[in-house]
């Protein structure tokens, strides 16, 4: 699980920081560019503002979807929005599991309530 916050880095470019993890480190910072974003679901949710829930990573990259590794473990993932405003995206939540089909409708909702709430508490 992972925190990210949209910010401007050292050279003024659009980034997600990671601000909170639990389990294995992971990178720190996904630019947020549509080059980026071909092979990241990180960067595809904090650009789009759309959630993103991957039953199986490995089917979801033969199929041409991105998903940056991390962990070669992780099979699945249910990245959403922090969002702020009028739909303005100020983060992201990104759980993965070593499970494929992990993320069904009372851990969504868990992750629901956890990016609805994010936005009141990040730094």
């Amino acid at each position: 699980m992972g925190v990210y916050q949209r910010r401007r880095n050292a050279a003024g470019l659009e980034v997600l920081v990671k601000v909170s993890y639990v389990r294995r480190p992971s990178r720190a910072e996904f630019p947020l560019t549509t080059e980026f974003a071909r092979h990241s679901t990180n960067a595809t949710v904090g650009l789009t503002g759309r959630a993103t829930v991957i039953d199986d990573v490995g089917r979801h990259v033969e199929a041409g979807g991105g998903f940056y590794v991390c962990d070669d473990g992780v099979q699945s993932e249910a990245c959403a929005p922090i969002l702020e405003g009028a739909r303005q995206v100020v983060g992201i939540v990104d759980p993965e599991a070593k499970a494929r089909a992990f993320f069904g409708a009372e851990r969504l909702a868990v992750v629901a309530a956890l990016a609805l709430t994010a936005a009141a508490v990040l730094p």
